[in-house]
């Protein structure tokens, strides 16, 4: 099904779904409404059938099983004479056995005496007052309503819709289920293809069009990725050949008329594009390989004093101030990227400078395990903004810092240039690993 028709489908269904609730909901609302009502009306106990049982036989009497219902149900009756005094009276409560002016009984005939309400009834020369217990009806000026009645209509309204949200929720959450359903393998395969990774999801069954999109984008991705492949390979072995050839002829007219400034700066543009090519490769080889997999506790100290010895060895007159603590600190990460990253760091300072001093510092912070690296070279601010934004842009200082940035994010950790005033300051933040592996 494409994507159209199924969302199309989908709201349709969730529409009629909800619609029919409302339908049936509103059905069984009136109709346990009228129920309830009806089963009320029914009741003997109303002011009306009361009062046509009191009367019997042109008098006012009070049979005993009337007298029965009315204890049973808390009601109680008052008779009135044209004094407002009582003549007559059933269950009259303590408070009420008093006599009534014509102004209390104008009130109590249209709102309540004492909270009771109250339904009078003329007969003959005598006032009729039947009381119920507080609460059982809610007397308005124009009529009077049973409060249980409201109550159980209001109860059933609000367990009706209750019942259709909860209804709905359900729908809802099921909804989203099989959505989500349908959605991740459409996720997995976009989060691979992000990652720069191949993927293949079945095309058959909803939202066929995205799966199928995504399908020809891997396809797509992978012919890139071994036009790129053969590409590099192509351009490193055609440029190895002739730097190779070039090597060898330099040597041969070393041997002849000696070594020059001429032949040694030939020579260090031959180790430059060989240095490039590398680049060229490893920053490819980034790219392709999942290199999480190798991820182990490294030490970062131990790293760090090798590497600084290497250059020590490697460099006359190197001037490296550091900095690393005794304590060790645990990062997580691939050993061989780590080290070509600040390999790429110090070769940077040291390439791009004269008189070169580097600072190499390790801090913790919090959870992090930081790594300071910083010079005196002449590097200008706005270079260290291109620095910091730099992807693939392989104009200024190479491609190192490009490979730094790959190997950073592949460890899911941060680089960040600063100005050093003057010189380049970088700062490498890892978060800390656990010590249960020396390296």
């Amino acid at each position: 099904m494409n994507t159209v028709k199924f969302f199309s489908k989908l709201l349709i269904k969730i529409f009629l779904l909800i619609f029919s609730l409302i339908v049936v909901g509103t059905i069984l609302f009136f109709s346990l409404s009228f129920y309830t009502m009806y089963d009320h009306k029914s009741n003997r106990l109303t002011p009306p059938y009361l009062y046509k049982s009191i009367i019997e036989n042109g008098s006012i009497q009070f049979n005993p099983k009337l007298k029965k219902d009315l204890k049973n149900n808390n009601i109680w009756i008052m008779v009135l004479n044209d004094s407002g005094e009582i003549k007559d009276s059933l269950n009259l409560p303590q408070k009420l056995q008093k006599k009534y002016s014509l102004s209390d009984v104008a009130k109590f005939s249209r709102w309540y005496l004492e909270d009771y309400p109250v339904f009078t009834y003329v007969f003959e020369d005598s006032l009729i007052i039947i009381g119920y217990p507080i609460n059982y009806y809610d007397k308005f000026p124009s009529n009077y309503y049973n409060f249980d009645l409201l109550k159980e209509i209001l109860t059933i309204g609000l367990s009706i819709f209750l019942s259709i949200v909860l209804i709905i929720l359900i729908i809802y959450l099921k909804t989203k289920s099989n959505f989500l359903k349908e959605i991740k393998p459409i996720k997995n395969a976009l989060i691979n293809l992000s990652n720069n990774k191949s993927t293949s999801i079945d095309e058959n069954g909803n939202l066929s069009e995205i799966k199928e999109a995504i399908n020809h984008t891997s396809n797509i991705l992978e012919e890139t990725k071994r036009m790129k492949s053969h590409w590099i390979r192509g351009v490193s072995h055609d440029l190895r050949n002739p730097l190779t050839l070039i090597i060898a002829k330099i040597e041969k007219l070393e041997k002849k008329i000696g070594t020059n400034k001429e032949i040694e700066d030939i020579k260090q543009q031959i180790e430059l594009m060989q240095e490039i090519l590398k680049n060229f490769n490893f920053s490819f080889l980034l790219d392709d390989k999942d290199y999480s997999k190798t991820f182990i506790p490294l030490s970062i100290n131990s790293i760090s004093r090798e590497i600084i010895v290497e250059y020590f060895n490697s460099y006359e007159n190197i001037n490296i101030d550091f900095n690393i603590p005794k304590e060790d600190y645990f990062i997580y990460g691939n050993k061989i990227l780590i080290e070509r990253t600040i390999r790429n760091i110090l070769n940077n300072s040291i390439n791009h400078n004269k008189n070169i001093k580097i600072k190499f510092g390790i801090i913790k912070d919090s959870d992090n395990i930081i790594i300071e690296i910083s010079d005196n070279g002449n590097i200008s601010e706005e270079n260290i903004k291109l620095l910091q934004n730099k992807t693939t842009n392989y104009d200024s200082h190479g491609m190192g810092i490009v490979i730094v940035k790959q190997i950073i994010n592949i460890h899911n950790a941060k680089v960040e240039f600063s100005y050093n005033n003057p010189g380049l300051k970088t700062k490498l933040i890892f978060k800390e690993a656990q010590k249960n592996t020396t390296i």
